[in-house]
């Protein structure tokens, strides 16, 4: 299996999987935390949107991915502060309208099929030396902005009227953080695809949440759990000659079970009082 590593396209994907999957829970813990999975419902249909368009046109999917979702947080954020619309409803509007497009862009286009489903699973081994180093600048810009407003970033987590009392612009970090995790979810579809990003984003922060007792210790295991999870999931799907996608879903899938079961027996076990 090492000798997989010679090919650069494995070598290079291999790269890109390991600092996305320990980068991307963070923006997951803001998903989790503020509840913001109707967003991530409409951004994983825009990914396909901003996905079939690329192909349609002959381009990379990344940057049409980028775009759109970029589009969606900004139309839903004004729909939701300037025309006072509930942010469910919007999304939801968005959320069908990109699907709808989607698979009508794919069908007038006649994209191939293959090429298709590549958008529901990824293409890990086919990410160009391109979006490496976008991938990249985006997983360390994402961590300074992590770093550098955590303190207003908690205080939103916390409660948004008491950050508003405080003196914290709440709406402009929410506004922030949605579009930070629109990216986001724009870079986790080309590498593990649309239907399996939250093997990366998501069932990092619900396995960590089962035991952690503040926010920082939340943020780190999170990003522990997420790239144990990605090289596992690398591991497997060489292994197997499974799509990375499916195979870190999978393995982050059995880590969560086994982690609620064991927190399941342990409360069983507990004296009553």
């Amino acid at each position: 299996m090492l000798s997989l590593l010679s090919y650069p396209p494995i070598l290079r994907g291999l790269a890109v999987l390991l600092v996305a999957s320990a980068t991307f829970p963070v923006a997951g813990v803001w998903v989790v935390r503020l509840n913001l999975l109707p967003y991530r419902f409409m951004l994983m249909h825009g990914a396909l949107l901003g996905g079939a368009m690329g192909l349609a046109l002959g381009l990379a999917p990344l940057p049409s991915v980028l775009l759109v979702n970029l589009l969606l947080v900004l139309v839903a954020d004004y729909l939701s502060n300037h025309h006072r619309l509930d942010a469910g409803l919007s999304t939801i509007v968005l959320m069908v309208a990109s699907l709808g497009g989607a698979m009508a862009i794919i069908s007038a286009a006649g994209v191939p099929a293959q090429d298709a489903m590549g958008l529901l699973w990824g293409s890990l081994f086919a990410v160009s030396p391109a979006e490496t180093a976008a991938t990249a600048v985006f997983c360390a810009a994402l961590i300074v902005y992590a770093r550098a407003a955590s303190a207003p970033i908690a205080a939103v987590i916390f409660d948004r009227d008491v950050a508003f009392t405080s003196g914290v612009n709440d709406a402009a970090v929410m506004r922030s953080l949605m579009i930070i995790t629109g990216l986001t979810v724009a870079f986790a579809m080309r590498i593990v695809g649309a239907l399996l990003l939250d093997a990366l984003l998501l069932i990092p922060v619900l396995i960590a949440s089962l035991g952690v007792h503040s926010l920082a210790q939340l943020y780190r295991r999170s990003a522990l759990i997420g790239l144990g999870v990605g090289i596992a999931g690398f591991v497997i799907a060489l292994a197997v000659d499974l799509p990375v996608g499916a195979a870190a879903a999978l393995t982050g899938a059995v880590i969560l079970g086994i982690a609620l079961l064991v927190r399941h027996n342990r409360r069983r076990k507990e004296p009553r009082t």
